[in-house]
């Protein structure tokens, strides 16, 4: 059959073998159509799940660290908004500036320069008070202090071998 510009393609699929059977790589294979937007993704997701399905104690720990550190967020920010924001609970501060942070994670300017903080600033200005840009403001500088504290270990790894635990790294 010849195929034209206005023929309606039929999806593909990736893969056609059952869903629990793994490739020789131990690879999970998943059928996905080619045409689905994000299909790569998809996949990986499924093949990361399969691959730890015996190691719970592990996916745990990993779920455990990250509730952590978006406590810590939390307190942090609700820290700075007992500083910045001194009217807001400190709860409150948090819980919205959280929602901020939400916002900056959409694809709308360049790392989200300015999304977070419009959003934070009406989320704040919702009840009543202004501030909500500076507490993002705020993480934007800390978030920059920590990657330069953390560039600056990466790069003297790079060019100490103690440092790396006796073994020099690639370049």
């Amino acid at each position: 059959i010849a195929h034209s510009r206005n023929a309606v393609r039929q999806p593909q699929l990736i893969d056609v073998v059952p869903r629990h059977r793994l490739t020789a790589a131990g690879e999970l294979n998943v059928p996905v159509h080619v045409d689905e937007p994000g299909h790569h993704r998809h996949a990986r997701a499924v093949d990361a799940v399969y691959r730890f399905r015996d190691h719970k104690t592990a996916v745990l720990k990993a779920a455990g660290l990250s509730m952590a550190g978006h406590a810590l967020l939390a307190l942090t920010f609700a820290l700075a908004g007992a500083v910045l924001v001194p009217a807001v609970p400190a709860m409150t501060a948090a819980t919205l500036s959280l929602l901020g942070l939400v916002a900056n994670a959409l694809p709308i300017t360049p790392g989200g320069l300015g999304v977070g903080e419009a959003a934070s600033e009406a989320l704040f200005r919702s009840i009543g008070v202004s501030g909500g840009a500076a507490l993002i403001a705020a993480w934007r500088v800390g978030t920059i202090l920590m990657s330069m504290l953390g560039a600056l270990f990466y790069i003297r790894g790079m060019r100490d071998p103690t440092a790396a635990g006796g073994h020099r790294m690639a370049p």
